[in-house]
């Protein structure tokens, strides 16, 4: 079946849309038999067709009008729009395209002049987020991806999207950034025939910046000055850095991006010139030859420059901070974390625990109880988990400082040197839990980062000094975590030799298992977005690895396919799969 250019998907070559078969089986359909949501779609744009190729047949046309008018009350019931709404709803979700008003009267074969009475019914469409408009001097419609799934999945009723909000969070605009970036360069990747249309991924770009030109990110962007392409792109690394903490980027992924405003491309010097961006390595500092081809380089980063002037990070969150300091949560930036459905559960709840609000009341509760008022929490379980990060990021949601705890420092070779050490450890943090409560500020969380060396089974003192010291370590912090006014988090990787008197000691104890199959789908596809639901899932199902090593593979895979000149290969995942599990003797499970 041919389609003609000019008229798209209106026209057919042999003036037929539907076989005799199909017609039969339509005309007969029983009125019992309940459609899916889909199925009435497609029967209305077959009666649609069908009638507009028989305009002769007056007997024909009629009954194909009432299956039309059948199947119209159907979705329109569905949707909660009129029937000529839904007449136009098939139309727009039967083209891969963005439709515009001079294609709605070739479907309908009226003027556009006529046409232009239907405005109020996309105006409807496009309030109950069923399709998108794109901003200009020509509008245009398309249906958005998540209506597409929603439709896929089955669901009788689309769920409603939420518009492109105004007055976010940093948080919150750069997790609708993220999701932006991730839907367009996904549909980029899995068919680059009807992928999004550029134009529609600059709409709700620029409507998203707009609406939130009140955060400093937006300011400072736009004071560049930078072409429409060099925006997106640098707003895509600049994304990545905040909502992954990543800063190694390839510039093969300039693919996605190149010639996304039709008149423009990226000029990926203007971005080296203004200090925004460097090679990731210096041996690549000096390259700047004048016909240097980017796809024959390697990796980049964003500046110090970029990072303090359009992210607001402070300088000093950018160099390695000793172990001593005062890690302040406004410098932890946020990182989307993967868990088991139990794990996820404690999590959450210990996260709300620790939100002021319900803090100040639970601790108030506790002491008019008679009860302590401290927390200690212990995060146990696998390398690679999150168990650190978790804490980070408990620390970030709940505005609360973190204090951390080097273990090794606490180590001195001089008599009653350690315990000294340990000690003066509680007496500072119990001083800046003073000066928060002073102050009406969150109390900091006191973090004891692997904490297997420390409270572990106490050790037999006859055999040295050694173990003498190290259990006098262990009585001072039992001392100190049964009368704590605060919050502590330990975190381990080993649980066989917790002595019992810890054990007690911590009133929260969560296990982070290792992900199950669908939590490490869902990693896969975070950290390689161009990866298919499939694959992922196969991916999942063969290996048993945690998030950490999902991570070191994604970063494998990355500069692999830079260092060879190649795009991802399924293969290549697996072979590093395998790679990554040789030391640890993770089995591959049921993978051919």
């Amino acid at each position: 079946m041919n389609l003609n250019d000019e008229s798209k998907h209106y026209e057919f070559e042999h003036g037929e849309f539907i076989t005799k078969t199909d017609i039969e089986e339509i005309e007969n359909e029983k009125q019992n038999i309940p459609l899916a949501f889909l199925d009435h779609i497609d029967r209305i744009l077959e009666m649609h067709y069908s009638i507009q190729n028989n305009p002769n047949d007056i007997e024909k046309k009629a009954e194909y009008q009432e299956t039309l008018d059948k199947h119209l009350t159907i979705c329109s019931d569905i949707l909660g729009i009129t029937t000529l709404q839904a007449h136009i709803f098939s139309f727009i979700l039967n083209n891969d395209d963005l439709i515009a008003i001079e294609d709605l009267a070739k479907f309908f074969k009226i003027t556009r002049v006529q046409c232009l009475k239907y405005s109020d019914d996309l105006d409807v469409l496009v309030n109950k987020h069923l399709i998108k408009e794109t901003n200009g001097d020509f509008n245009r419609y398309w249906v958005p991806p998540e209506v597409i799934q929603a439709l896929r999945e089955g669901k009788n009723i689309i769920p409603s999207i939420p518009p492109i909000s105004y007055g976010l969070s940093k948080d919150e605009f750069f997790e609708r950034l993220n999701h932006l970036f991730s839907d367009f360069i996904i549909n980029y990747y899995e068919n680059r025939k009807i992928r999004r249309k550029k134009e529609s991924f600059l709409t709700d770009f620029f409507t998203l910046l707009d609406n939130n030109i009140q955060l400093e990110f937006v300011k400072n962007i736009y004071r560049l000055s930078l072409t429409k392409a060099n925006m997106a792109y640098l707003s895509y690394l600049c994304t990545l850095f905040y909502t992954k903490q990543e800063n190694i980027f390839s510039l093969c992924r300039l693919d996605v991006f190149e010639y996304i405003n039709d008149y423009e491309r990226i000029n990926i010097n203007k971005l080296f010139e203004l200090e925004l961006i460097e090679y990731s390595d210096d041996d690549f500092k000096e390259r700047n030859d004048e016909n240097w081809n980017y796809k024959d380089k390697d990796l980049i980063s964003l500046t110090h420059k970029a990072l303090i002037g359009l992210l607001g990070i402070t300088d000093t969150m950018l160099k390695p901070k000793k172990d001593s300091e005062l890690i302040n949560h406004e410098n932890i930036l946020k990182k989307e974390l993967f868990y088991n459905e139990n794990d996820k559960r404690q999590v959450e709840q210990l996260t709300g625990l620790f939100l002021e609000n319900n803090f100040i009341k639970v601790r108030e509760r506790l002491k008019s109880n008679g009860m302590r008022t401290g927390f200690n929490c212990l995060f146990f379980g696998s390398p690679g988990t999150g168990k650190t990060e978790t804490a980070y990021q408990i620390a970030r949601i709940s505005g609360r400082d973190i204090v951390p705890i080097d273990i090794s420092m606490t180590k001195s070779k001089w008599f009653s040197e350690s315990e000294k050490r340990i000690k003066n450890i509680f007496t500072k943090y119990y001083d800046r839990v003073k000066r928060a409560n002073d102050s009406n500020l969150p109390v900091p969380i006191l973090l004891l980062n692997e904490a297997d060396a420390i409270i572990n089974r106490r050790k037999d003192t006859s055999i040295g000094n050694l173990a003498q010291t190290e259990n006098a370590i262990q009585n001072i912090l039992l001392e100190e975590l049964e009368k704590l006014d605060g919050i502590l988090i330990a975190t381990t990787n080993l649980t066989e030799n917790i002595d019992t008197a810890f054990e007690r000691r911590f009133i929260y104890k969560i296990n982070f298992q290792k992900p199950c199959v669908k939590t490490r789908q869902a990693i896969w596809k975070n950290f390689i977005p161009e990866l298919s639901g499939e694959d992922a899932n196969k991916l999942a199902e063969a290996f048993d690895l945690s998030g950490g090593q999902i991570e070191n593979i994604a970063r494998k895979c990355t500069i692999s396919g830079i260092l060879n000149g190649n795009d991802l290969e399924f293969f290549d995942l697996f072979k590093f799969c395998g790679e990554e599990t040789m030391l640890n003797n993770d089995s591959k499970i049921g993978f051919k």
